[in-house]
């Protein structure tokens, strides 16, 4: 690669990330596309599970010239078909984007090598594929077709994103704009998008979405109409107003005129689609008269931000979120083109703290209108805080980090790898492996995981340690992997291999999560995770398991896909009879 720049941000995209020194530059460059490409038009995506970044890339053999596949369901991408039914059954609808990516790192933009991607997409959604394909889009293709028999939950149909990157300077040749105006003309007919996109993404574009994804967002808006509001402790500033809905949907759209949803991380409502209420909402936009009245109908929307920066009516805030609205915001930029941008107005509340007690206490009181899934206040329990602490304990060189409300650490300093940043869903996944030997299932909906282990997780009697060590355990797993320590293979596999680690290390049987005896339990497993040389033995151990597992479940029925495999009880099941075949004794030696 000859861009100096770009080459600059693989670099530091490879130590966030921990991938190994020997990575070729290619595969690195496509989970680096991959990334950058679905951060920036979904970034819940990659939020809850950060491990999900290899898994979107279905780069290598047989992979019919895609890079990358994404099926983002309700701002969820999923895996399964378990996963669609989770988010089917705990939204009520299908929201449905396909984003599929193809990274060059070449210089230039060819036909042929377009032509070929879209081909690849077209085959992707034909009813029998022509051309060889690998377990990975199998397995897409299947959870598709899924989606497609589900469309009686669909407000509309799916959205499909083409992103064609190179490392070089799109020039809107014609003859390629024609190949792929052809190309796409092909797919629209089939008529099973209300959609489909095709997105050049060159140097410059690529440099300037990385940018925007790595720095803090700041915006500037005139907000004219407002009033201070008095002193409140824990809270530097704060005010009340209206806001033109231009200045508003300007502070929520980035450089392209996207819709940030990263600004939505701490809304704890998903936008919920065209229910009632918000067909109401849509109605009185949509209505010349109506769209005026709009403060006086409408809640409003709360704005809290770590840094504001005031001269006169202009107001330059940083670091903030939208903590409620999310409906609002979604029904005013998607009918932005029908209102009346100047004269109609947002209630807005603006509040300036980096309290975050405060700011959780704001979240819970303007988010009670309307029911709000579990998952959505679990964070802001007593015994996140509690677990927290416990992670902050560790040494610093070593420790990994509890994020209880996303991205709390983005501003710390120096900066922190994001593969050392455990978010609820990672923590919630790690434990139910590790502990209850459930490995199988996680490949559900993590607000979904939660519900069903709602007495079992997060408990105020349980010794925080067995959070941690399953959590450590499964970040050394990931490194051993990406470092190509363990075969690639074993990434369909890591929740198994931390089910046998603690089994290797420990024994199958555990005492109570709330005696005195988990702590001697957990710190056995801790030590054996600090020494690098019996880490990667054990874990290789582990995978010696899995991989034999796997050959008495195909012995008995027969082989499978290889994401059928990950998912079933029985191969859970052989894995752990695996483990305890092997002396545990031997390995606290």
């Amino acid at each position: 690669m000859n861009n100096k720049i770009l080459q600059g941000y693989l670099t530091d995209f490879k130590a966030e990330f921990n991938f190994a020194d020997n990575v070729k530059e290619e595969e690195l460059f496509e989970h680096f596309v991959n990334y950058c490409i679905l951060s920036k038009v979904h970034p819940e995506a990659f939020y809850n599970d950060t491990f999900k970044i290899e898994a979107v890339n279905v780069g290598g053999g047989n992979d019919t010239g895609i890079d990358g596949v994404a099926i983002v369901v309700n701002d969820h991408i999923v895996n399964s078909i378990e996963e669609v039914d989770s988010l089917k059954n705990s939204f009520q609808r299908l929201e449905v984007r396909f984003i599929f990516t193809q990274a060059k790192t070449s210089s230039e933009f060819k036909s042929s090598e377009i032509g070929n991607f879209i081909f690849g997409v077209k085959d992707f959604f034909k009813d029998s594929h022509s051309l060889v394909i690998n377990d990975d889009i199998q397995n897409l293709r299947e959870i598709k077709e899924y989606i497609y028999s589900q469309s009686i939950f669909m407000d509309e149909p799916p959205l499909c994103e083409l992103h064609f990157v190179t490392t070089g300077k799109w020039l809107n040749d014609q003859n390629v704009v024609g190949r792929v105006d052809s190309d796409i003309d092909e797919v629209k007919n089939r008529g099973l998008f209300r959609d489909i996109t095709f997105h050049p993404v060159d140097a410059e574009h690529l440099e300037r979405i990385y940018k925007e994804i790595k720095n803090k967002i700041t915006k500037e808006i005139n907000f004219e109409k407002h009033t201070p509001l008095p002193r409140i402790e824990g809270v530097k500033e704060a005010y009340i107003g209206i806001l033109p809905a231009k200045e508003y949907i300007s502070l929520i759209t980035d450089s392209e005129e996207r819709m940030q949803r990263t600004l939505f991380y701490d809304n704890v409502r998903d936008f919920l689609g065209l229910n009632p209420v918000n067909q109401e909402i849509q109605a009185t936009l949509l209505d010349k008269e109506k769209q005026l009245k709009f403060p006086i109908f409408n809640n409003g929307i709360t704005i809290v931000a770590k840094n504001l920066n005031k001269v006169g009516t202009y107001f330059k805030v940083k670091d903030f979120q939208v903590v409620n609205g999310c409906q609002t915001s979604n029904l005013l930029y998607n009918n932005k083109k029908h209102l009346d941008l100047t004269n109609t107005y947002i209630p807005v509340k603006l509040i300036i703290t980096d309290n975050q007690e405060v700011i959780n206490d704001i979240i819970k009181a303007t988010n009670r209108q309307t029911e709000v899934k579990t998952e959505a206040f679990e964070s802001l329990k007593e015994y996140h805080k509690k677990l927290q602490a416990f992670y902050d304990s560790f040494p610093k060189e070593t420790k990994l980090y509890y994020e209880r409300r996303p991205r709390e650490y983005d501003t710390a300093f120096p900066p922190i790898p994001r593969t050392k940043i455990i978010t609820l869903s990672a923590q919630i996944n790690a434990v139910i492996s590790m502990f209850f030997n459930e490995p199988h299932s996680t490949h559900r909906y993590y607000g979904e995981l939660l519900k069903a282990y709602s007495d079992k997780l997060f408990l105020e009697d349980h010794n925080p340690y067995i959070y941690y060590v399953s959590s450590l355990c499964l970040h050394k797993v990931d490194i051993l992997i990406k470092q190509n320590v363990i075969p690639a293979y074993f990434r369909h596999y890591k929740y198994h291999l931390i089910t046998a680690f603690r089994i290797l290390v420990s024994g199958f049987k555990y005492p109570k999560f709330n005696s005195k005896e988990i702590n001697k339990y957990c710190e056995a497993i801790y030590c054996k995770l600090m020494n690098d040389n019996e880490t990667r033995r054990i874990v290789k151990d582990a995978a010696d398991c899995v991989t034999r597992a796997i050959g008495v479940f195909i012995k008995k029925h027969g082989e499978r896909n290889i994401h059928d495999f990950k998912r079933l009880k029985d191969v859970t099941f052989e894995v752990i009879e695996q483990a305890k075949r092997l002396d545990p004794i031997f390995h606290k030696k």
